[in-house]
């Protein structure tokens, strides 16, 4: 079991658990219907966040090299996701 990883949004006063995205993604998938666009713009988002988290198991970054990585790489699309219609 991987430990958990807290992601702060910069639009938001709250932490989200990095591993909780699978939540997230189940919620955005039942907008499907009402707003395909911006559920595919949302997972796009989401599946950059899966693959750099992929990323640094494959590099097995550990500590700060870990966090470090994710805020240069992952931050950004966080950001994004928050952004885009779903995420707000």
């Amino acid at each position: 079991m991987s430990s958990p990883t807290y992601i702060a949004s910069p639009l938001r006063s709250t932490q989200y658990w990095g591993e909780c995205w699978a939540h997230a993604r189940r919620e955005v998938f039942e907008a499907k219907d009402a707003e395909p666009s911006a559920v595919a713009e949302a997972f796009d988002h989401i599946g950059a966040i899966y693959a750099i988290e992929a990323d640094i198991r494959d590099k097995k970054l550990t500590g700060e090299k870990k966090r470090d990585y994710r805020l240069i790489h992952a931050k950004p699309r966080v950001e994004l996701f928050f952004a885009c219609p779903i995420g707000k």
